[in-house]
């Protein structure tokens, strides 16, 4: 009789859970803001709809005063080069905040730090931390019990 494969590695356990956490962070911030073209922002703008705008290199999220037809407040826009932008938002007195760009390599510390630590974490869950590493989660694979027989035993039969 073939023995049960043991689960060798808790990676592709945790990496299924940061896929299933990173889909859920994409789902609910789609569900929160909507994407709208450059030129509805704008005629949002000339007419003081919007509460305050957030421009980052390549996107705009902007808040407007009353939520659309949808129900959200929430909004996004691609960035058009636009160097009235600035005026306009002053002269509509609308506040607006500028983001600074995080680098490629910081983007990939800060999504790598929390993915090591789980790993981490689990292979300790894996292992129980401290003690026999072969016992398995919660120590019910083996039993450590030793089995004792009595010499003679078997010529009283």
């Amino acid at each position: 009789m073939k023995k049960p494969q043991h689960l060798k590695s808790p990676i592709p356990f945790f990496l299924v859970i940061f896929g299933i956490f990173l889909f859920l962070n994409v789902w609910v911030s789609k569900q929160v803001t909507t994407a709208i073209p450059y030129s509805e922002f704008l005629t949002h703008v000339q007419t003081g709809k919007l509460k305050q705008v957030r421009i980052s290199k390549d996107t705009l999220l902007g808040e407007r005063l009353e939520p659309d037809s949808s129900g959200k407040r929430l909004f996004t826009t691609q960035r058009v080069d636009d160097p009235s932008l600035i005026g306009l938002l002053r002269e509509k007195n609308i506040s607006f905040t500028a983001e600074p760009e995080m680098g490629v390599w910081m983007k990939i510390l800060l999504w790598s730090i929390p993915l090591v630590l789980l790993i981490r974490f689990g292979s300790l869950l894996f292992r129980q931390g401290l003690g026999d590493s072969r016992r398995g989660i919660l120590g019910l694979t083996r039993s450590r019990a030793k089995l004792f027989v009595e010499k003679g035993y078997h010529d009283n039969i």
